[in-house]
């Protein structure tokens, strides 16, 4: 029992920050558990309108999440998820079928009754990382709406759970099973509050740590072998949790950096920015060797692997730039310039962010080569649809952000040091770019593409020339 028990848990790390599109489904097991729980769960459900209403909303999200993955009007050909039933139809038929299933979904949600049940929860969260069609204009403020009342049925459904637990034996096996699945909720929850408090301004609705998200200290490097690939994603799924704890440390940064703007004390702050780069610096001696080891053997490795160590790459330094961002910001607002602890502070933040500019350089360099090589991954080992690697994350957003600050980042140090860019930043723009290859991904690349552009055409335009730069989205 106990060795199922850690095999949920690790469903639910792996889903967020590795290939979740994969893993989502292991996340629908999670949810038939919970469920179909008898009589307990029942009561809270009250009557059968109420499910039949929760399993309503949630296949109209799965409709509008699944749509979203069409082809878009870039590449109607050659995209393995193109379905039969689009292959006669047209870009504008397919955005059209997404729209109308996201609207759908949205007035679902937001016009159902209260209720609390797994099923709503999941539902609301598949939703906010399905992206927004384009004529809808309040995405942040919406979604971020149905995600705080998300977590906050979650955080009633675990309190209940806990009080249906206290009648049942310590040693319960379904006792054990009912908590488990509960957990991994807890955590693809946890990921995603997180996640949306690093790219948006908006605090953190969980407030607590999830349970056993303590530092695992074990060094990895002694682990490296002949048998590397094998082991690689056993050993990611020991670095996602670390790599939470300092995500979650740098939305604390950003919230006081936020409120440094209107209080004179800073003691606060200036501790979470100490705890902040102590994390980063055990991180890095921790695991370090690994990280780096798993970056040059990247092209030979599996897909699987691959997978692991391209999105773990890319969020742990996703975290990094930001926590370099609000460092500065601090030191803006009024932090000592003259002090020696901040001048230490703002030497950690030029160190951090050269090694992450050079981290994503390397890794949106090789996803370029394996892209090139290899063409679309499989989605999974029993399925033949395939994408590009870019997009095998289901919530997209992460992946643009980082990909766009890195380049920013990368153009404000060749701006103040007068160094050429040509040739570092298209691996960047490649990976944008590819992203456009779905409805989902030209919807949350498009926007940043636009973006990077009014701000950085004239440097673009050295790198790219203008033949290249219209072939973006």
């Amino acid at each position: 029992m106990i060795s199922t028990k850690k095999a949920f848990l690790d469903i639910g790390e792996e889903a967020l920050f590795n290939s979740s599109i994969a893993h989502l489904r292991q996340m629908f097991w999670e949810l038939a558990f919970t469920t179909h729980t008898p009589r307990w769960y029942m009561e809270w459900n009250r009557d059968r309108q109420s499910r039949e209403e929760d399993e309503a909303i949630l296949i109209s999200v799965q409709q509008a999440f699944a749509l979203q993955w069409l082809a878009s009007d870039k590449s109607q050909i050659g995209l393995p998820l193109c379905t039969s039933a689009n292959e006669n139809g047209s870009s504008m038929e397919t955005l059209h079928a997404f729209s109308t299933a996201w609207f759908g979904a949205r007035s679902r949600i937001l016009n159902a009754k209260p209720s609390r049940s797994f099923t709503r929860v999941y539902a609301m969260l598949l939703f906010h990382m399905s992206v927004a069609p384009e004529e809808f204009n309040d995405t942040l403020i919406d979604k971020n709406r149905i995600l705080n009342e998300c977590l906050s049925h979650l955080r009633d459904l675990k309190v209940m759970v806990e009080e249906f637990s206290r009648n049942l034996s310590p040693a319960s096996n379904y006792r054990r099973l009912l908590e488990s699945s509960v957990r991994v909720f807890e955590w693809f929850a946890y990921v995603k509050d997180t996640f949306e408090s690093l790219i948006c301004d908006r605090d953190c609705i969980l407030t607590d740590d999830p349970p056993n998200c303590n530092y695992v200290s074990s060094d990895l490097s002694g682990q490296i072998s002949q048998a590397f690939d094998t082991e690689v994603p056993s050993l990611c799924q020991k670095i996602v949790r670390p790599i939470g704890q300092v995500l979650r440390q740098v939305t604390r940064v950003k919230q006081l950096v936020r409120e440094a703007q209107y209080i004179t004390e800073k003691s606060a702050l200036r501790t979470a920015l100490d705890v902040s780069i102590n994390l980063v610096d055990k991180f890095s001696s921790t695991y370090g060797r690994f990280c780096e080891e798993a970056l040059s053997r990247f092209e030979g490795l599996s897909d699987v692997s691959q997978l692991a160590v391209g999105y773990q790459t890319l969020f742990w330094n996703l975290g990094a730039l930001i926590l370099v961002e609000q460092i500065d910001a601090a030191v803006h607002y009024g932090l000592d310039v003259n002090d020696e602890a901040t001048h230490n502070v703002s030497k950690k933040a030029r160190e951090y962010e050269m090694n992450a500019i050079s981290s994503v350089v390397a890794i949106s360099s090789r996803i370029n080569n394996i892209s090139t090589k290899h063409g679309y991954i499989r989605l999974s080992y029993d399925s033949e649809l395939k994408l590009p690697f870019i997009l095998h994350h289901a919530s997209l957003a992460p992946v643009v952000t980082v990909l766009s600050k890195a380049l920013e980042h990368l153009i404000q140090q060749t701006t103040f040091t007068n160094v050429t860019m040509f040739g570092r930043d298209v691996e960047f723009m490649d990976d944008v770019d590819s992203m456009d290859a779905t409805v989902a991904g030209a919807r949350s690349a498009r926007p940043t593409v636009q973006k990077l552009m009014s701000s950085h055409s004239d440097v673009l335009m050295d790198c790219w020339g203008v033949d290249e730069l219209q072939t973006f989205p």
